[in-house]
């Protein structure tokens, strides 16, 4: 939760991981509950800009989760920040602890991820030691720098949490710390880095709320649950 939202946060008068989204919680609340309340996982790492250290700390300590989270700080690219999380989670493991892990990484941004497909990534990240939940594409598909369209059927929206053995993932990150600000996702550097990952189906509603319309329809979604 790194990310600065700044489409939103004009709009809104604050960063859109502090919106309230349902019942009077912050989204990026909603998108760290599937954790905490799934015993596998060991420990919940954010990873924050420093200046939301004491909002986040404040929201932390009313839900009673302070113990529960660990807090480190963002870099200048999402990737960066990313390492910087990975970096924070070897940091707190033991070697023992370090070589058998798996870390999964998601955006404080959606808030609506499901027990259902975090049991399916779960399965699924031991086989190739990394899995991401896709969408197909239902919209036709232009390339403006070949100027044609591009079969659909070919193409995945990918969306997150993504999940890695985690001493693959992080030297793959190691691997590409120079450049990890040319990469837009974990997957990116997972696959460049010559590992496999597993593709899994993804979620209708485990959007990424980045503006008006998708906020507009995150409410909606929040209403009905």
């Amino acid at each position: 939760m790194a990310g600065q939202g700044l489409r939103l946060q004009k709009a809104l008068g604050l960063k859109k991981q502090f919106f309230p989204l349902k019942n009077g919680k912050e989204m990026f609340l909603l998108a760290l509950e599937p954790f905490l309340k799934d015993a596998s996982f060991q420990s919940v790492f954010l990873v924050i800009a420093k200046e939301d250290k004491d909002i986040v700390s404040a929201i932390l300590k009313r839900e009673g989760l302070e113990k529960r989270c660990v807090i480190s700080y963002g870099g200048a690219s999402r990737e960066e920040s990313v390492f910087n999380g990975l970096k924070s989670i070897r940091s707190c493991l033991s070697p023992e602890e370090y070589n058998n892990a798996f870390v999964f990484i998601h955006d404080s941004d959606r808030p609506f991820l499901s027990t259902d497909l975090l049991n399916f990534l779960k399965g699924e990240v031991n086989k190739e030691q990394g899995a991401i939940p896709g969408m197909k594409i239902s919209q036709s598909l232009f390339n403006l720098k070949k100027q044609s369209y591009e079969n659909r059927d070919d193409f995945l929206y990918v969306q997150t949490p993504q999940a890695f053995f985690l001493p693959k993932v992080f030297q793959a990150f190691s691997a590409h710390e120079k450049d990890l600000a040319s990469y837009t996702d974990e997957g990116m550097i997972f696959l460049a880095s010559g590992e496999k990952v597993s593709f899994i189906p993804g979620s209708e509603e485990n959007i990424k709320i980045s503006d008006l319309a998708t906020l507009r329809q995150a409410i909606i979604i929040a209403e009905g649950k």
